[in-house]
């Protein structure tokens, strides 16, 4: 069995969102109390609070939908907490990533629920300097699916 999933999932998942929250809240407390922020104009304040609010919020939903991921020759293992699943490629519907954004995120659609939704997002081992192509294990994933359900 092979991984599939960045090394750097744990992290993303446990660790960013709460450093995040706290390196946000820190460095507003220092701009408060070092009179950044003026009072009287109030847009600024809001502008940065919401904006960190925003932003810690996306951190806290990606951490929730990713995914560790193993493959073999015939199905995904896919890893959420404590508990694992195994997804054969024929249950596969699409592959796909996303583009323009970093991370790069792969999305394995399922043709059925299963444990953990329809969905299985993950982060793919890094390439760097490759944004605008498909990433190997989209094409990988993709060979398997069109070749079970042939």
């Amino acid at each position: 069995m092979k991984k599939i999933s960045s090394g750097q999932t744990f992290f993303i998942k446990r660790v960013f969102p709460y450093l995040w929250v706290f390196v946000g809240g820190v460095a507003c407390l220092i701009a408060f109390r070092i009179g950044v922020f003026n009072f009287e104009l109030s847009e600024p304040i809001l502008a940065f609070v919401v904006m960190w609010s925003l932003s810690s919020l996306a951190f806290f939903w990606l951490a929730s939908v990713l995914k560790e991921v193993s493959i073999d020759s015939n199905a995904l293992y896919v890893s959420f907490n404590r508990e694992e699943i195994r997804v054969p490629f024929s249950k596969i519907a699409y592959v796909g990533e996303s583009f323009f954004i970093g991370p790069k995120i792969v999305t394995v659609v399922l043709r059925s629920p299963a444990a953990f939704g329809h969905k299985i997002r993950f982060l793919p081992q890094d390439i760097l300097l490759d944004t605008f192509r498909k990433h190997p294990i989209v094409k990988e994933l993709n060979r398997h699916v069109t070749h079970d359900n042939q």
